[in-house]
């Protein structure tokens, strides 16, 4: 059994269905991302998993502990952040720490514990006095993180952690992420997919409230299409490479990368010899990498660098949703 188990969760609001049978597992120490469009049904499942939306359908546990029957429980073992975060903007950070710690059964001297090392591991310790309304919407996503900590849950449940924030904030945020990770579960929604790529181990991709993938990033990476792209760096004449990769079998295509922007204006004659980036896209096969160098090799031309392109979450991510409509 996972950390959280989620079962068939529909909601509906009227006729419309924002989450429609939605099932997964997050196990103890794992980092997952939902990711999807606005309005794919990021928030709402959020919202269901931590207990803030009654589910019109299907089930929620949180170690062990249904978010319906056994609220208290599940809650306690959840820190939530949602996309706006739930800050009083006249306190100071370490009052509005003890104050939410407080809330959450600490007694005085414990929540003053609890505070100061939420501070330390967002670094805000130097920041405990400032007033929350005068911080910047970086500094206010940490207090927001902070709060989300404070009592050391085991499932941190991160509704779009970055949104609206600058690169600047973005680095600081993600970093963070990555830190409190270490030792805790960790869910988060969020629309940048690079964000995904970059800090979670799998990733849920959800669209018009279905989930359409859940699979680890290298598997999602790795797995999708028959297609493979390979990049090379060649010296040779343009015509005769591209025709001798084109007659490697299972090649679909033969790209050549532009040339600079000087080149159009070129008033000498092309050398016989170019140096070529091209980028083939051909049938996946254990041997193709092997059999163009060796096409190319046969044909006398040098190869400075031959290899796959690594697709990005992105790309992956399109080609997942354009397929499911």
């Amino acid at each position: 059994m996972g950390i959280i188990e989620a079962e068939g969760l529909v909601k509906q609001f009227g006729s419309f269905t924002a989450v429609d049978s939605v099932s997964f597992t997050v196990h103890t120490g794992e980092v997952v991302a939902i990711l999807g469009a606005n309005g794919a049904g990021k928030t709402t499942t959020m919202r269901m998993l931590t207990g803030y939306f009654q589910p019109t359908a299907g089930t929620v546990q949180i170690a062990g502990h249904d978010i319906l029957k056994d609220a208290f429980r599940a809650q306690e073992k959840i820190g939530y952040l949602p996309e706006t975060p739930p800050l009083y903007p006249e306190m100071t950070v370490s009052a509005f720490l003890e104050f939410v710690a407080r809330l959450r059964g600490a007694a005085r001297g414990q929540a003053r514990v609890l505070a100061a090392n939420a501070m330390e591991r967002c670094q805000l310790s130097d920041r405990k006095d400032w007033v929350i309304g005068q911080m910047s919407r970086g500094y206010r996503q940490r207090v927001g993180l902070a709060q989300a900590i404070v009592t050391e849950p085991q499932v941190l449940i991160l509704d779009e952690p970055t949104a609206g924030l600058d690169p600047e904030q973005i680095l600081m945020v993600r970093s963070l992420i990555v830190e409190l990770a270490r030792d805790r579960t960790v869910l988060f929604s969020t629309h940048v997919l690079a964000e995904a790529e970059k800090v979670c181990s799998r990733a849920i991709i959800l669209k018009q409230g279905k989930i359409v993938a859940d699979e680890t990033i290298p598997s999602l990476l790795d797995s999708r299409g028959q297609v493979d792209q390979v990049q090379l760096e060649v010296h040779g004449p343009r015509e005769d490479v591209v025709r001798t990769l084109h007659a490697v079998p299972g090649v679909k295509d033969v790209t050549i990368a532009p040339e600079p922007a000087d080149g159009a204006a070129r008033k000498v004659p092309r050398p016989p010899i170019d140096s070529l980036r091209l980028e083939v896209a051909a049938y996946r096969s254990p041997t193709l990498v092997n059999e163009l160098s060796a096409a190319v090799t046969r044909g006398g031309w040098p190869v400075d660098r031959i290899g796959y392109r690594r697709k990005s979450l992105e790309e992956v991510y399109l080609k997942l949703v354009a397929s499911s409509e």
